[in-house]
């Protein structure tokens, strides 16, 4: 029995630092435990409640959002605006024409000729009006293609007269009609 005894305390002499050592991450494990966190130091929230801010937070920044889109669409608009050369209107307009009359462009404008006939007016033999459905321009006094897309790029006294009575022209753009 004595020798049980020896050697179960020779053990421990041998092993007394890795009893120790032990000892101390126990006592470390323990002293965490108690450092449990309550709901008056971290309180907790509830998923709902978590969700509810953060759609609420999402909307505020989408209306937030919204609103500098739309000021600074406004100022570019602002700045584009008449006078400035670039159209205001953003659809096509019907124009009914009689023989004889003229539309003369007042900054950048496009048209579709529906009915009747028309003949491009360029002051300059330089210049032309743009036929983008052929890829191609037509020149002073040139006949007008129903359904054609034309253009217009500038206001320098180009556009175009009506040659038939009854003629309808989709328009967009500044302009006006003479005659």
């Amino acid at each position: 029995m004595k020798k049980k005894i020896i050697s179960i305390l020779g053990f421990f002499i041998r092993n007394i630092s890795t009893i120790v050592l032990l000892c101390i991450i126990f006592t470390a494990f323990a002293s965490a435990e108690g450092n449990v966190y309550t709901t008056s130091e971290d309180p907790l929230i509830s998923l709902s409640y978590l969700d509810s801010e953060l759609i609420r937070i999402k909307e505020e920044l989408k209306t937030e959002m919204k609103a500098e889109i739309e000021e600074t669409v406004r100022e570019e608009i602002a700045k584009n605006s008449v006078g400035g050369g670039v159209s205001t209107e953003v659809v096509f307009t019907t124009e009914s024409l009689k023989a004889g009359q003229k539309v003369i462009a007042l900054g950048s404008c496009e048209f579709i000729l529906l009915t009747g006939s028309l003949k491009a007016v360029c002051p300059t033999p330089v210049q032309n009006l743009t036929d983008k459905t052929t890829e191609s321009s037509i020149l002073n006094d040139g006949s007008i293609i129903k359904n054609h897309y034309i253009i217009i790029p500038k206001a320098d006294g180009r556009g175009f007269c009506c040659t038939s009575s009854g003629t309808e022209v989709m328009i967009k753009g500044e302009y006006k009609v003479i005659g």
